[in-house]
C-alpha cells in the first residue's frame, strides 16, 4: 500500500468488520442512535468501534462508513490510511462533508479498485459538494 493512498481494506473472502450480532449491542444501537438524531443524513463516518475489527490493518488510521438503507438496514465498509495522510484528509473529516465524503468513499468502493489516491478522493468530494450547491435555476 503506498503511503499516498485511501485503501478500501478488505480481509479476503471474510469481511473484515465483524457482523454486528458478535458485537456489543451498544454499537449498532449509537449508529441507529446517530441516524434518528440526523435523520437527514444516509451516511456515517466513523472510527471503529472496540472489537470490531477482525484484524488489524498495517496502517495507522482506519474508519468505518456506515450507510443507511433503511431505518433498520445498516451496511458498513473499512477503511484505512497511513497517518501521514490523515493531515491531507483532515479537511474533509471536520463534519461538515460527512455525508459527501462517505458518499464518494461508497462509490470508490463499488468500483472494486481497492487503492485510490488521496488527491482523486479529495477532488471527488470538492466536485460533488460543488454540484451540490449549483441553483438548479441557472
Amino acid at each position: 500500500m503506498s503511503q499516498h493512498t485511501v485503501t478500501f481494506w478488505n480481509c479476503g473472502e471474510k469481511p473484515c468488520l465483524k457482523p454486528y450480532f458478535d458485537m456489543e449491542s451498544s454499537a449498532q444501537r449509537a449508529d441507529h442512535a446517530f441516524f434518528v438524531n440526523n435523520p437527514g443524513r444516509t451516511y456515517l463516518i466513523r472510527d471503529p468501534y472496540p472489537g470490531e475489527l477482525r484484524t488489524e490493518p498495517e496502517t495507522s488510521v482506519r474508519l468505518v462508513v456506515v450507510r443507511q438503507h433503511s431505518p433498520d438496514a445498516f451496511e458498513r465498509r473499512s477503511f484505512s490510511f497511513w497517518d501521514t495522510e490523515r493531515q491531507k484528509l483532515g479537511e474533509l473529516f471536520n463534519g461538515a462533508h460527512d455525508e459527501i465524503v462517505g458518499r464518494v468513499l461508497w462509490a470508490v468502493w463499488n468500483t472494486q479498485v481497492y487503492e485510490v489516491s488521496v488527491r482523486v478522493i479529495i477532488m471527488a468530494v470538492r466536485a460533488m459538494y460543488a454540484v451540490m450547491r449549483i441553483d438548479p435555476d441557472i
